[in-house]
């Protein structure tokens, strides 16, 4: 094995090594710990009018955002969404139009038994602006 550029000889039976391994068999990797949760606010739809909520952006790409809501919104796959990104230099530039990908319940060890849904929204360009 090779770690920088060191080579590391490891070996692989080593009973220390093989009960750590065995412990760490049902660890899950969390990659929402890689970006800092940022405030934002959510609505249905596309139009002006309708009602805000306060949700956290958990993960972002160019043209995906991951949602963080501790409330269950009447909202399915493929729906139409708004989202301010809550950029106080240019109000205008932070509003996303976007579709929800897809949605599910957090797994996190603190989240069963509270209202924590995960949304993936995809960016739509050359949308209403």
């Amino acid at each position: 094995m090779t770690i920088g550029s060191k080579r590391v000889d490891v070996d692989w039976n080593d009973p220390r090594l093989q009960e750590l391994l065995r412990k760490t068999e049902g660890l899950r990797i969390d990659a929402r710990a890689t970006f800092k949760p940022r405030p934002a606010r959510l609505r249905l739809g596309w139009r002006e009018g309708a009602s805000w909520f306060e949700v956290w952006r958990v993960y972002q790409t160019d043209d995906l955002h991951v949602i963080r809501l501790d409330r269950r919104l009447d909202m399915h796959v493929g729906d139409a969404v708004s989202l301010d990104t809550l950029r106080p230099t240019a109000p205008a530039a932070g509003i996303v139009f976007a579709q929800v990908d897809a949605m599910r319940a957090g797994q996190r060890n603190d989240d069963p038994g509270t209202p924590v849904v995960l949304l993936w929204l995809r960016a739509i360009h050359g949308g209403m602006r």
